[in-house]
């Protein structure tokens, strides 16, 4: 299963009408031609030359994920962050790019989207490894039976918080270290998130107090 990002909850509905998951960097221009990770990466370098080595392996790697990595028939996901919901679907298409769309739906994969799960219904082990702002990551492990069982309407409690297996993707090291603004990007997103997850999780009585 694949976790695609919706640049903030902006792309959302885009994704939802047009039945597609994309990600930006359209700059670097159509990846057809491409055969590897490594010729992905050369090629933002090129298109970037004043990104830090770093990024470009970051931003390479991201890309390389949408061409290759993702497969037809792969599940996918999103998150609308305004009604705290994530959408589920099949990856229906192979790599597309539009020269003509907006940067941010560049490079796209075609989807057909099967439901989608309140956040509060996952348990906290799982909203963690849905946590990180990379564009694309894989999940698996504890997580990935999680939501697929709350798909098929069957829920399970997820006990041990280290079972995720490699929900983390390959490259979040490289993506921390790689620009200090990403690194508080990220926490004040996942802050957010988690402040919403306390609110709501408040009774009557403990609200009145806070306001």
């Amino acid at each position: 299963m694949w976790m695609v990002r919706s640049d903030g909850g902006q792309l959302i509905e885009t994704f939802l009408e047009k039945n597609i998951v994309s990600i930006g960097w359209g700059e670097v221009g159509s990846l057809s031609t491409f055969t590897s990770r490594d010729e992905v990466i050369k090629k933002v370098k090129e298109t970037w030359p004043e990104y830090k080595p770093m990024k470009s392996v970051v931003i390479g790697s991201q890309l390389n994920k949408i061409l290759e990595l993702i497969k037809v028939g792969d599940s996918v996901i999103t998150y609308d962050p305004s009604k705290r919901v994530y959408h589920v679907g099949k990856i229906t298409g192979e790599y597309e790019f539009d020269p003509k769309s907006t940067d941010a739906t560049a490079h796209i994969r075609g989807v057909k989207w099967e439901g989608d799960i309140e956040r509060d219904r996952l348990s906290v082990p799982t909203k963690n490894t849905l946590g990180s702002t990379l564009s694309i990551f894989e999940i698996s492990g504890a997580a990935e039976k999680e939501i697929v069982s709350q798909m098929t309407g069957k829920p399970i409690k997820v006990f041990d918080p280290f079972s995720l297996g490699n929900s983390i993707p390959e490259d979040l090291e490289a993506d921390a270290v790689s620009d200090t603004k990403d690194i508080f990007e990220e926490m004040k997103l996942k802050a957010r998130e988690f402040i919403k997850d306390k609110l709501i999780a408040l009774d009557w009585d403990e609200m009145q107090q806070i306001v």
